[in-house]
């Protein structure tokens, strides 16, 4: 949206949701183009290297994605959608870097398999070697790991007290909501008070 269109919503008191969004999505973008500049500069100074996203196989969540690939676009940066099935045919790895065709990979960008389920031994094992390659991964394994549900449920005061200290607890907590699995007495205290839980799958 144009510096226009966000004062005339200003002015006539309107919130501008898409604005923000939009100016979020920017945010993240530019830091997607400053690194792939660095990789460029120190990996790649005579090709024009790529991101690859990995997505899954039926993709649903998608429209912030077409912002980001759109400002890629206007910034000359090809982006390349995969998902992480075709990834574990049509990569290839020389001298510590990856490549799609002859297309060489600066940055993997992850949309998915932040559920176990989501691996197979083909996917797991790619998705562990791609940590020692050149490519920057986006997030990284360990951050990726606890994107994952079953292992924020795990990051209770209780396991994290019986391995850091409380300060080192209260900091770790604070980025995680009580995120609890389901099981019998779950259950009942939902069916108590709907409105104070939200299930996610």
């Amino acid at each position: 949206m144009s510096q226009v269109g966000s004062r005339l919503c200003r002015l006539y008191g309107m919130r501008n949701l898409l604005y923000e969004k939009l100016s979020v999505e920017e945010s993240f973008s530019e830091a997607f183009i400053e690194c792939l500049s660095i990789y460029s500069q120190k990996y790649s100074p005579k090709n024009r290297p790529i991101i690859l996203m990995i997505v899954p196989d039926c993709e649903q969540n998608f429209s912030d994605q077409v912002i980001f690939e759109s400002n890629m676009y206007m910034n000359g940066i090809k982006v390349v959608r995969m998902t992480f099935l075709k990834a574990t045919q049509k990569l290839e790895f020389i001298n510590e870097r990856v490549f799609v065709g002859s297309d060489e990979v600066a940055i993997m960008y992850y949309r998915t398999n932040y559920d176990p389920p989501q691996y197979n031994n083909d996917i797991l094992s790619l998705r562990k070697s791609l940590e020692n390659f050149l490519a920057v991964n986006v997030p990284n394994g360990a951050i990726q790991l606890l994107g994952c549900k079953v292992v924020q449920a795990l990051m209770s005061d209780d396991v994290l007290k019986r391995h850091l200290n409380e300060r080192d607890t209260y900091l770790v907590a604070s980025f995680f909501k009580n995120c609890n699995l389901i099981n019998e007495d779950m259950i009942r205290e939902i069916k108590k008070r709907p409105s104070d839980y939200v299930l996610k799958p």
